[in-house]
C-alpha cells in the first residue's frame, strides 16, 4: 500500500527494520543531504510482522519500523523532503518500478531473507534502471576517501566509469581505476603461472586499454585526479583491497543480456559481499542519467598517474 509517492529524482532506500537496512538508511540520509535530493523510504516486510487489526487498505498505520525511519529523517535531516511507501508482497517489483524515476536506490546487504547477500539486493542491482548502492552492515564510507572503479575493458563499463568520475568530482576526491587480470585458463588448470611468454606486450596492451577507457571521462571531469592500478591478480581481491578507506566502489553489470535476465556478474556479487565500503552497481546503459545541481563537472587541473 502506497502512503505517499516518491518524487522524481529521489533517493530511494529500502527499510525493513534490520541492522543492515538501518546502516543503509544512515548512508542514504547523508547522501540526500549532500546532493540536496528528496528521500523516499520503501518499507517491505512479511505479513506476519504487521499488527493484526481491522484496518482497511487506506487506514493501516505506518509500521513501527517505517515510522521510526521517517522520524529519524525528520530529526536528523530537517531540510530533506521525505516520502514513504509500505508494501508486504513484492519488494523487488516495487523497487524496480521506483527505479524508473529515482536518482539512486540504496539497500542493505541483508534483507528479510537473512542471506549473506539478500536476494532483493541482487535482483534489484541487476535490473534497476538507476544506480543501486549496497551498504553492508559492517562497512564504513571513509570521509574524503577515494572513489574506486573496476575496469575490465568491456563496453558495459562505460556507464560505471562515467558514474565513478561524477561521484569523485562531486565529492572532491581522487579516483582509483582498478584493472586486474588473473592467470589464464591454462595456468589455472595446471596450477602455475604462464606469464613468461609475451608478458611485456600484455602489460602494455592492458595499460593502453585502461587509458582509452579513461580518456573521455578524464576530459569531461578535468578536476578529478586519476590513479591507475593495473594488477595481475583476481579482480575481486583487487577491488576489495582498494575498498579499504574508500568512500565508494563502483562496478558495472556483466552484460545487458544478463541484466535483462535478472542476473548479476559474479565479480559484482563478490565485491558487494566483501567490500569495506558501499558498492554502487551500474547497468550498462541506465534508462536515465540524472544530474542534480551538485553533479556538474567544474573545470580545473587534472593529474593522472599509473602504476
Amino acid at each position: 500500500m502506497t502512503i505517499t509517492r516518491a518524487l522524481d529524482g529521489a533517493i530511494v532506500v529500502g527499510v525493513d527494520g534490520t541492522a543492515g537496512s538501518r546502516t543503509a538508511l544512515d548512508w542514504a540520509i547523508a547522501e540526500a543531504q549532500r546532493l540536496r535530493l528528496p528521500l523516499h523510504l520503501a518499507y517491505t516486510a512479511s505479513r506476519s510482522s504487521w499488527p493484526r487489526s481491522g484496518y482497511g487498505d487506506h487506514q493501516v498505520p505506518l509500521h513501527h519500523h517505517l515510522a521510526t525511519a521517517v522520524q529519524q529523517v525528520i530529526e536528523t535531516a530537517p531540510g530533506v523532503a521525505v516520502s514513504w511507501a509500505q508494501n508486504v508482497t513484492m519488494p523487488v517489483a516495487d523497487l524496480l518500478e521506483a527505479s524508473k524515476i529515482a536518482e539512486l536506490i540504496v539497500l542493505g546487504s541483508r534483507g528479510t531473507q537473512g542471506a549473506v547477500l539478500g536476494s532483493v539486493s541482487i535482483e534489484v542491482s541487476a535490473q534497476a534502471q538507476c544506480p543501486v548502492v549496497v551498504v553492508r552492515e559492517t562497512t564504513a564510507s571513509a570521509q574524503g576517501g577515494p572513489v574506486v572503479v573496476g575496469l575490465d575493458g568491456a563496453r558495459h563499463n562505460d556507464a560505471a566509469v562515467e558514474y565513478a568520475f561524477r561521484q569523485a568530482s562531486q565529492r572532491g576526491v581522487p579516483l582509483i581505476a582498478v584493472h586486474a587480470w588473473d592467470l589464464d585458463a591454462g595456468a589455472r588448470l595446471y596450477g602455475h603461472a604462464m606469464w613468461g611468454v609475451g608478458q611485456p606486450e600484455e602489460n602494455e596492451r592492458r595499460h593502453s586499454m585502461v587509458s582509452r577507457a579513461l580518456s573521455a571521462p578524464t576530459d569531461t571531469y578535468p578536476d578529478v585526479q586519476v590513479n591507475q592500478r593495473i594488477l595481475r591478480c583476481d579482480a575481486v581481491q583487487a577491488l576489495v583491497r582498494h575498498s579499504n578507506g574508500a568512500s565508494l566502489v563502483v562496478v558495472g553489470t556483466h552484460s545487458r543480456q544478463e541484466a535483462n535476465e535478472g542476473l548479476l556478474g559474479l565479480v559484482s556479487q563478490e565485491v558487494m559481499r566483501r567490500a569495506q565500503c558501499p558498492v554502487a552497481v551500474i547497468r550498462e546503459r541506465p534508462a536515465q542519467v540524472r544530474r542534480s545541481a551538485a553533479t556538474g563537472a567544474p573545470a580545473g587541473p587534472r593529474t593522472v598517474t599509473r602504476s
